[in-house]
């Protein structure tokens, strides 16, 4: 069960009328359901900006080497000649 919790927010009057324009235009169906929307849409983006970051110091972390790809064939290739016999 999700519980509710009330929250005050102050936000300019342009984004007000914009919200309000939505809901007019049937996009959502109270300036409730757009701002949870938002948020849901702004935490994404965070995730997705964490995830990235990660990965760049990954690709830092691991330049100048192989790729996985590069090695997993250049690993076949020894392991077919190898296994060719004489």
């Amino acid at each position: 069960m999700v519980r509710e919790v009330q929250m005050n927010v102050r936000v300019s009057s342009e984004l007000v009328r914009e919200m309000e324009e939505l809901i007019r235009k049937k996009r959502f169906k109270s300036k409730k359901q757009a701002v949870e929307d938002a948020l849901r849409i702004l935490i994404a983006r965070e995730k997705v900006r964490e995830t990235d970051s990660l990965i760049e110091e990954i690709r830092k972390g691991t330049e100048g080497k192989p790729g996985l790809t590069e090695k997993l064939l250049k690993d076949r290739e020894e392991e077919d000649v190898h296994s060719c016999g004489p």
